[in-house]
């Protein structure tokens, strides 16, 4: 693992991008779904209070 060889190194360097690319976009998904349940609750909260 210290060592590795250059032909064995790049498919696993591609793996780790995919990987890291995956967590990002999760990451994002996650909190873009937090931030709409936050809006919908608001605005479900502001229609019980006008009625």
């Amino acid at each position: 693992m210290m060592h590795p060889a250059p032909e064995s190194e790049s498919p696993y360097q591609k793996i780790v991008d995919r990987n890291q690319l995956w967590n990002g976009i999760f990451a994002i998904a996650g909190l873009l779904s937090i931030l709409v349940g936050m809006i919908i609750l608001l605005a479900l909260d502001d229609q019980l209070s006008n009625q």
